[in-house]
């Protein structure tokens, strides 16, 4: 019995001198006002698919993810069993014009995401959608995941001088 309760003793003085940086009470905070946003009712409404997740990786930074339909739509069903190209298109249309949206969005996330208490300078924060398509859709152009990155240090700098963030902010798209 002896040597088990050393062991546990061990164990909690050694994971109780991990620093994790970032709370994860910070990261809820962060997680909420993504879902909120995206959440916000209006004339075509995104399709959360889930919860906003974010984590603190040790030396890197923060990263959230985020799975959305870009539009509610009502594909074929039972009741309409298909969609002419003209709706098809006008559907596309929509999603991109809903698409340079979600960017902007992501871009202020990222600047949000930059002020959490315990975030480093050499840090970085990143912001990953995976978006998500019906089959029948046209998906010609349209990424499937978008990921924007951005040192802690270069968006301090961006907002002290009032710099435009796209331009600092690294975007990949596929």
């Amino acid at each position: 019995m002896r040597p088990a309760v050393c062991l546990l003793l061990a164990a909690t003085l050694a994971f109780a001198g991990v620093e994790t940086g970032v709370s994860r009470a910070s990261l809820a905070g962060i997680e909420k006002a993504l879902d909120d946003r995206l959440r916000t009712p209006g004339p075509d409404p995104y399709d959360l698919l889930g919860m906003t997740r974010g984590t603190y990786l040790a030396g890197y930074g923060v990263l959230f993810t985020f799975e959305v339909n870009l539009i509610y739509s009502n594909g074929p069903n039972p009741f309409r069993p298909a969609m002419s190209r003209e709706e098809i298109a006008k559907l596309r249309d929509r999603k991109f014009q809903k698409l340079l949206i979600l960017k902007d969005t992501m871009r202020r996330m990222i600047a949000s995401a930059a002020a959490l208490p315990g975030l480093a300078g050499q840090d970085h924060v990143a912001v990953e959608a995976f978006l998500i398509y019906d089959y029948w859709e046209n998906q010609n152009g349209m990424p499937h995941r978008i990921l924007m990155t951005a040192a802690k240090s270069s968006l301090d700098q961006a907002a002290a001088s009032k710099a435009d963030l796209a331009t600092v902010i690294q975007e990949q798209a596929q």
